[in-house]
């Protein structure tokens, strides 16, 4: 940003203007991503993170593995369970990893990230991660969706399929 003059107010004006704020951030998904942080937490925006995905590609885009836990029983409703194309793995625990062309790990406070996880997201709180890109931290906010959402959200990607299939 130029112009105004050299005046302390108009430094200050220009170097706001050069930020932007609440901007989305993308990260490669093929190098893998790791969320890591209390549970309740790590969960809620592990299930932004998914439903984001099934939201952007349909089903014959996206092929959902889950290895999921008890409280994961609505995933399996995802039309993605049945889907085609790229392999997502959305693993509860980290540990061993199927082959995927994708993968979203939950991993618990302590365990190491997977390998195949180069980025690490560090839950602190329902609003606030620290984003770990091969080395390179930042503070991020991110979003997070209870469990009432998520069973929501998935009622919608099942009429969409359905209608995709009616209209096909």
């Amino acid at each position: 940003v130029r112009g105004g003059r050299d005046v302390e107010r108009a430094r200050d004006v220009r170097r706001e203007a050069a930020k932007l704020g609440d901007a989305p951030i993308t990260v490669a998904l093929a190098s893998g991503v790791a969320l890591i942080g209390p549970e309740l937490l790590v969960e809620a925006v592990a299930r932004a993170l998914l439903m984001q995905l099934c939201l952007a590609l349909p089903p014959d885009q996206l092929h959902l593995l889950a290895a999921s836990t008890d409280g994961d029983a609505w995933i399996e409703e995802l039309p993605h369970r049945r889907g085609h194309g790229s392999t997502l793995l959305f693993s509860a625990d980290g540990g061993s990893l199927a082959p995927a062309d994708f993968v979203i790990a939950r991993v618990a406070v302590g365990t190491p990230p997977p390998g195949r996880c180069a980025t690490v997201l560090t839950v602190v709180s329902l609003s606030e991660a620290v984003l770990d890109v091969s080395g390179q931290r930042s503070t991020i906010a991110v979003e997070a969706l209870s469990m009432s959402q998520a069973r929501a959200l998935v009622g919608e990607l099942q009429q969409r399929a359905a209608e995709e299939v009616a209209t096909g």
